[in-house]
């Protein structure tokens, strides 16, 4: 993290009461708040343009509201959220939001054009929907109620904008599935994605074959409460895999590995360019990392399989 995302990282997370608190890690001339205000909070920048601005993606809203400001009238710009569990996240892209970067031509532009911004960053943040198979859903769920197990308090966020898969109360996991068993590889798509975090990181990767003895999304939401089925499904629906097709289509789990993505793991983050600042110009990162030389620990996959499915002999 930046000291700019740190620290609206840290009012975010210490904040309990309403207010504004200007940004300190600004340089003159280009100030910006934090606020809290009810079950809100965010950062904004105020600006003597008029704009008519209220757009919403995953967890995060872009809006403007009349204002003044030292008797000046204007537009207030907020970049708004009310998902706590994503603040660590949710700091980075504000601190994105609130950069006037090199001469201040990027708050230039955003005063300008602020969809345009909030277009770009729609798509830096990588769209969870394309190219997304059963098996890549099917991975989220089992490894999520796998980790529920041993923490109540687990969320399967893997559709929203918290950029990693799984939320826990110590931990977050990012998972990966694949149907290749000749190569043990992941598509990093977003430059948030593996970010160092508040909580420890650790990636879940799961490898399947399509078998008709295998298991189905189906074959899941019939195993759980209504409530997990109610829940589970409507993620599934988001992630575009509530057609009879992709939830009928088995698929037999090889092994399940979980990765601690720690400094030893390779990856492109922040930290990986001067100043842990990812250079202006640079709307997304795209890499593939090779996963066979690293340490990890091996889940149960059979048991996983046949807790789930109905034929117990898997």
């Amino acid at each position: 993290m930046s000291e700019l995302s740190e620290e609206i990282r840290h009012v975010l997370k210490n904040a309990f009461r309403d207010g504004f608190w200007d940004i300190r890690n600004l340089p003159d001339g280009y100030p910006a708040q934090i606020f809290l205000e009810g079950n809100e909070f965010g950062v904004s920048i105020f600006t003597s343009n008029s704009a008519d601005i209220d757009e919403s993606f995953s967890e995060i809203r872009i809006k403007s509201s009349s204002c003044s400001r030292n008797g000046v009238p204007g537009t207030r710009i907020s970049l708004i959220s009310d998902y706590r569990q994503g603040i660590d996240v949710f700091s980075i892209v504000c601190a994105d939001f609130v950069s006037p970067g090199e001469n201040g031509e990027k708050r230039e532009a955003l005063l300008e054009d602020p969809l345009s911004w909030w277009e770009k960053w729609k798509k830096s943040i990588g769209n969870r929907n394309v190219d997304c198979q059963p098996y890549d859903v099917l991975g989220e769920v089992l490894s999520y109620l796998h980790l529920r197990e041993s923490d109540s308090g687990m969320k399967w966020e893997g559709c929203s904008f918290s950029v990693v898969d799984i939320i826990g109360t110590n931990s977050d996991y990012e998972v990966k599935s694949t149907v290749d068993r000749t190569k043990l590889e992941i598509t990093v798509s977003s430059k948030f994605q593996l970010e160092k975090r508040e909580n420890p990181l650790y990636l879940v990767y799961c490898i399947f074959e399509r078998s008709e003895s295998g298991l189905s999304l189906e074959d899941v939401l019939n195993s759980v409460s209504s409530e997990d089925r109610a829940m589970l499904l409507e993620n599934i629906r988001k992630r575009g895999q509530s057609g009879t097709q992709a939830l009928t289509t088995k698929y037999r789990l090889v092994e399940m590995r979980v990765y601690l993505v720690d400094e030893k793991f390779p990856k492109i983050t922040s930290e990986s360019f001067k100043d842990n600042k990812i250079p202006e110009g640079i709307k997304s990162i795209q890499y593939v990392t090779d996963l066979s030389a690293l340490n990890y620990e091996r889940i149960d996959a059979r048991e996983i399989s046949k807790h789930y499915s109905n034929d117990k002999k898997l």
